[in-house]
């Protein structure tokens, strides 16, 4: 039996002498090869490294631009605003001093100074707006709030729909429709409000989604398609609990006293 398991150790380390030796004998005989394709391994990985920090970077002073761009039309329009805005002296019986109403020409010259704000921070937004991911989101987010401020509402509404389908799956996405819905209400196109107010209503975990899908039923409304503005309406009241689906409620019954329903 010893002599069995003699054998048996002895047979064991040959084989493990002999494994050994072969794969040294690989080795050996493919080194440059190994060393070669290990190297172009390590090429590769650092190849990828460099391109991932590359985009970060690229992407960070994409993002710190559009920061800068925010920041000076924020600074552009406080100068404005102040430039504009003389108080008339107040005797002590009078309290706080009054505002002093611009003259009309004033009134010209402020909104050409506004204008011309707005107009340089789109032009400093430039490419960004064209870029894909979070910078095109953002950047396109800008230039909206700055058209909807110069109250450009079809060019806001381009823009929120562009932040939209920047990065579908971003936290902003419904809300850009939402956005682009109130874009649509103030250009009288109701149509396509509803068609905004829908989309964002319907994102799964937006937390704004009975205000919207209120504002889906009311630009029903508005369009004059009153049985469908009911059945949103309907919707709402029998999904959430809350203002929007009292709301809703009051606009069912409105509706229904004035043969609308």
């Amino acid at each position: 039996m010893s002599e069995t398991v003699l054998t048996l150790k002895k047979s064991n380390k040959e084989n493990t002498g002999d494994s050994a030796q072969k794969v040294e004998s690989f080795i050996s005989k493919y080194r440059k090869i190994i060393l070669v394709s290990f190297a172009a391994v390590v090429v590769a990985a650092v190849a990828v490294c460099t391109v991932v920090l590359l985009r970060n970077k690229a992407k960070n002073d994409a993002l710190a631009a559009i920061y800068s761009v925010e920041t000076s039309y924020i600074e552009d329009v406080a100068a404005v605003e102040s430039k504009y805005t003389v108080k008339e002296e107040a005797s002590e019986d009078e309290g706080e001093p009054a505002v002093k109403e611009l003259t009309e020409e004033e009134k010209a010259t402020k909104s050409d100074e506004l204008a011309a704000a707005a107009a340089k921070a789109i032009e400093a937004l430039g490419s960004y707006v064209s870029e894909s991911g979070v910078v095109g989101v953002r950047a396109n987010l800008l230039a909206a709030e700055i058209h909807y401020a110069a109250k450009d509402y079809l060019s806001a509404q381009d823009c929120y729909l562009a932040a939209a389908e920047k990065d579908v799956k971003a936290y902003t996405y419904p809300a850009c429709y939402s956005n682009a819905g109130s874009c649509a209400l103030e250009l009288g196109k109701y149509a396509d409000a509803a068609s905004y107010f829908e989309k964002a209503s319907s994102v799964k975990g937006y937390i704004l989604a009975s205000h919207d899908m209120f504002r889906f039923a009311m630009a029903k409304e508005l369009s004059e398609d009153y049985s469908g503005a009911v059945k949103v309406y309907q919707e709402v009241v029998d999904k959430y609990d809350d203002e929007w689906a009292n709301l809703a409620q009051s606009s069912i019954i409105r509706l229904s006293v004035n043969g609308k329903n």
